[in-house]
């Protein structure tokens, strides 16, 4: 009886608004549920634990930094001896050497998929503070985190995108679009009179210190990865479009913080001063960018017609889709044109380079999902016109528990479903990406594992000449590091024209990929006349570690047998030795007949980074070759 008195004398709104809250709680938890799934499947794709082949030469140098500090010349070379070495990933490397020395390699992994999981989440948040839905921000988020799985690899580029992102993050947060000014907000924003020719006009929410920060971010960025130089182009151009829209839209008198706005931009390109080559690291790297690479795969155009550019197309259709709900709903949100250009620029230049995709893909997804939202929109009240539809978005600042009982149907049992369902899958991916973090792997059928092998077995020391997507694997396992050092020095890798001669980078795809590529070539000016067979003569190497895979390279060394003598082979690679060297007994490196290993074995399975050829470990890693 007291406990009905109790119902009785409760006020009218106060039982509805309780269960509304109970309701909430419960959507909640389901939202939750599904977003716990959403990153757990980002985590698969960007955290890829296979091996980049220049990760070797990023740990060996940051730890060469640590322990000699900054080099100013090249080293491990025999081709480049003396040449100046602008290495623009000091931060990245020394963060490289620091995890793998402390916590392992799988550390590495972690690192970047924790870096891709803030900039996913900044990207969430960002939507759902602009009203966008959980099906338009998921939808995007997804197709995102399948557009740059192939680039979010352990090299410091991952850096570059992180940043990208953050900055991104910051100039929409602090620069949005300029927007007409409602009657009763006249007073707080700017009246603006032009002869009757300008509207009541009231200039966005701007937060300034976010601008501000990006002045250390820039800095930062700087040091971690040469990519900040993209950053400083799509900068500029959103601080400049911006306040040009800022001044146009307010007939000119917000020209005073727009000025403020660029003057803080030179701010963040002076910051980028702060390094260890000053001007000389711009220079270098407006030089380089201006220097066609076909040899190298990311500096290629991005193949349309192939399967590898199914992410890009599944990307562009996402952006056609969020530009027609942009013009659809052009009464409830006009086009940004800003955003939009931006995006068209970017995607006109991962026509011409690939590895430009991760920028589109991030602008992508801080700047679609309130256009898909709106498409999405249009098309469910197109599809339903007589049903009242639910609200496709919900800012996160405004929450009615009364709006959630009119909307929402509490299916008690369906949400319980739902919520073991999701909390099952995301348990399962968090399953798979925690034990994809243990170890990075080493491919067999990728990198000589067995071939080196053989090469510390019989203690080889001198100069290698390699294919470039070696070299660094061979000078962090066996490298000298300076000429007098024992060990072994390349004639070239994976730092390309940081500290290579261009003449020396000509020599090498000279011999490896000929001058009739399909892909095309680009010569340095001062480089030689193409001889395929010069890089077995430049300096006088000692070894050959040759890739089968490369067939003009194959065909090269057989038509020089009298001047080599072929020491090792299986299915991935060969090793050469000059025949003056290890055919003579007196020599010192002699290699006798018996001792050298012929075969065609296939490489298969996987062993853990390093891969270094240790007999105690090394036979154990290949025990779990075959499972991966």
């Amino acid at each position: 009886m007291a406990a009905s008195t109790v119902v009785t004398d409760r006020e009218p709104g106060l039982e509805p608004t309780t269960v509304g809250l109970r309701d909430r709680r419960r959507y909640d938890f389901l939202v939750l549920c599904f977003w716990g799934a959403v990153l757990a499947w980002c985590s698969l794709p960007l955290s890829p634990n296979a091996t980049d082949s220049d990760f070797w030469g990023h740990v060996q140098y940051g730890r060469d930094l640590l322990r000699h500090g900054l080099p100013a010349n090249s080293t491990y070379t025999y081709t480049a001896v003396g040449q100046p070495w602008i290495n623009h990933e000091i931060l990245s490397e020394v963060a490289f050497a620091l995890c793998v020395d402390h916590w392992g390699s799988g550390s590495l992994v972690m690192l970047k998929s924790l870096s891709a999981l803030i900039m996913i989440v900044s990207m969430i948040w960002q939507a759902r503070r602009q009203g966008s839905s959980i099906l338009s921000t998921a939808l995007i988020i997804l197709v995102v985190a399948w557009s740059v799985s192939f680039y979010w690899s352990t090299r410091p580029q991952v850096f570059s995108f992180l940043c990208f992102g953050l900055m991104i993050w910051c100039l929409t947060w602090a620069l949005p679009k300029w927007t007409l000014a409602n009657a009763d907000r006249s007073s707080q924003g700017l009246l603006a009179h032009n002869n009757g020719m300008c509207k009541e006009l009231s200039r966005p929410s701007a937060h300034f210190c976010w601008l501000v920060a990006l002045v250390p971010l820039m800095a930062l960025w700087t040091n971690f990865h040469g990519g900040f130089l993209a950053g400083i182009a799509v900068l500029f151009a959103y601080l400049g479009l911006r306040s040009l829209e800022y001044t146009l839209g307010s007939c000119g008198t917000e020209w005073p913080f727009c000025f403020k706005c660029l003057c803080l931009g030179v701010g963040c390109v002076s910051a980028t001063l702060l390094n260890p080559y000053g001007l000389q690291l711009h220079t270098w790297l407006v030089d380089s960018v201006f220097q066609p690479r076909p040899e190298v795969v990311e500096w290629r155009p991005l193949p349309w017609w192939d399967l590898d550019s199914l992410p890009a197309w599944t990307l562009l259709g996402v952006s056609l889709l969020s530009f027609a709900g942009a013009t659809l709903n052009r009464k409830r949100c006009c086009i940004d044109w800003v955003q939009w250009t931006l995006l068209l620029v970017t995607a006109w230049q991962v026509t011409e380079h690939r590895r430009h995709l991760p920028f589109f893909a991030i602008l992508c997804g801080y700047w679609l999902p309130p256009s898909l939202n709106h498409f999405l929109s249009f098309v469910h009240q197109k599809t339903f016109p007589s049903n009242t539809m639910a609200p496709m978005a919900e800012p996160l600042c405004h929450k009615s528990p009364t709006h959630d009982r009119i909307h929402r149907h509490p299916f008690g049992g369906l949400r319980l479903i739902a919520c073991c369902l999701l909390l099952l899958v995301t348990l399962h991916w968090s399953h798979q990406w925690w034990q994809r973090i243990q170890s990075m792997q080493v491919a067999r059928n990728a990198f000589p594992v067995a071939a080196f092998q053989f090469m510390a077995d019989h203690q080889l020391q001198g100069k290698l000449f390699s294919t470039g997507r070696w070299g660094q694997y061979v000078l962090a396992i066996f490298g000298a590091r300076e000429p007098s050092d024992p060990g072994i020095r390349v004639g070239f890798d994976g730092r390309y024209d940081t500290c290579y001669p261009r003449s020396v980078v000509d020599i090498h795809f000279d011999f490896t990929v000929g001058t009739d590529a399909p892909t095309g070539r680009y010569r340095g000016i001062d480089s030689p006349l193409p001889d395929p067979a010069r890089a077995l003569e430049l300096h006088q190497p000692d070894y050959l570690l040759l890739d089968r895979r490369e067939p003009h390279a194959m065909r090269i060394i057989q038509s020089k047998v009298s001047d080599w003598t072929l020491l090792y082979q299986d299915s991935l690679a060969q090793i050469w030795g000059r025949s003056e060297i290890v055919n003579q007994p007196t020599s010192g490196r002699h290699i006798s007949p018996t001792d050298r290993r012929i075969s065609d074995d296939v490489q298969q399975g996987w062993v853990r980074w390093p891969a270094s050829p240790n007999h105690t470990t090394f036979i154990s890693q290949k025990v779990l070759a075959d499972n991966p």
